[in-house]
């Protein structure tokens, strides 16, 4: 059987066209993502209820509700919680590293729910792209481990931004920080 030769340029010309194939279909696969939202609440221990809303703006805000006062351990070394509203900004580098952590965990394929324990943390995460939404809610033992790293990745996220306070009671999607404690 006699195949086609190709010349040398025939060939190069062949190749740049199915990479750019490749490319172009890598860039499709992804989709864009608007804006991530995910709220911590309680647990049977210390878990402090917070709320953080990132967009592709670049724009961050925080909510830390209080912990339950019988909750709390006397000399409480965790001083890196903060209480209230607050706002600031990221930078590209934190926005890229988080839609990056989130096609790693595939997000689009999460199940809605996890929730096979009880006495641990609630979390809810709602990401915002091309027009839909995904929703979850979980126990945090309930989820894959690396589910539930890229999840307390995000709600420790204020660590990395410079927050200032605001007056403002921002109005977050997600539902679970506000559960009352009793």
């Amino acid at each position: 059987m006699n195949l086609p030769a190709f010349t040398f340029k025939a060939s190069l010309q062949l190749f740049a066209v199915l990479t750019s194939l490749c490319l172009l279909a890598a860039c499709h696969h992804k989709v864009r993502i608007n804006k991530v939202e995910l709220a911590t609440g309680h647990c049977y221990g210390y878990c402090q209820p917070t709320a953080v809303c990132i967009d592709s703006d670049f724009n961050y805000y925080y909510y830390g509700d209080t912990i339950t006062p019988f909750l709390q351990r006397p000399n409480d070394k965790n001083h890196d919680r903060i209480e209230g509203y607050f706002v600031g900004k990221i930078n590209k580098q934190l926005w890229d590293t988080l839609i990056n952590k989130l096609y790693q965990i595939d997000f689009e394929k999460l199940d809605d729910e996890y929730q096979r324990s009880v006495d641990d943390q609630s979390l809810e995460l709602i990401v915002y792209y091309q027009s839909k939404t995904k929703h979850v809610r979980a126990q945090s033992a309930s989820l894959p481990k690396d589910v539930r790293g890229v999840l307390y990745w995000i709600a420790n996220s204020y660590k990395r931004v410079k927050l200032m306070p605001s007056k403002d009671n921002m109005r977050f999607k997600t539902s679970i920080h506000k559960v009352p404690w009793y």
